[in-house]
């Protein structure tokens, strides 16, 4: 295995809004673990990972962020040993509604997720789902009736 193995993956998680975090926090995007969508770490268990939360309410646009994931197998040359990476990129979802024909195809694209990809992503356990789709058809309404983008039109190259 000379070159390395590479998958690329996304999906959304909420973040604790700015008035809910401390000043302190090592972690205010939540790279690591994800409270805001998955709860307490201590109290998730095996079983749960697709279960809807239990405690919080739906977020708000500016507290959802993409979550895209480069992850990568690759053998060292010298001692043959398999080394496993992932580098984990947060986009704020307001961001991409600002990135033109962005919302639309991205909105296009979370719809057409089957169902266990569906789970998988945490549709129905990250709250996330309905809010996002909303803040991006929103934006993408806007992009359209400023002429930016058609509706219906797939886009040019992307992002752009």
């Amino acid at each position: 295995m000379e070159k390395p193995v590479i998958r690329n993956n996304y999906s959304f998680q909420a973040i604790r809004p700015a008035l809910e975090r401390k000043d302190e926090e090592v972690d205010p995007e939540e790279l690591a673990w994800s409270e805001s969508t998955n709860g307490p770490e201590d109290d998730f268990t095996l079983g749960d990972r697709f279960a809807p939360p239990k405690h919080r309410a739906a977020p708000m646009p500016e507290s959802l962020r993409l979550r895209s994931e480069r992850q990568t197998l690759r053998r060292l040359p010298y001692s043959g040993a398999i080394v496993f990476t992932i580098r984990t990129y947060l986009t704020p979802l307001e961001l991409l509604g600002q990135e033109r024909g962005v919302p639309g195809r991205l909105a296009s694209s979370v719809r057409a997720w089957p169902r266990e990809v569906s789970d998988y992503r945490g549709k129905d356990r990250g709250t996330w789902y309905e809010t996002a789709l909303d803040y991006l058809d929103q934006c993408h309404r806007e992009q359209v009736n400023r002429g930016e983008v058609e509706e219906g039109a797939k886009g040019g190259r992307y992002p752009f």
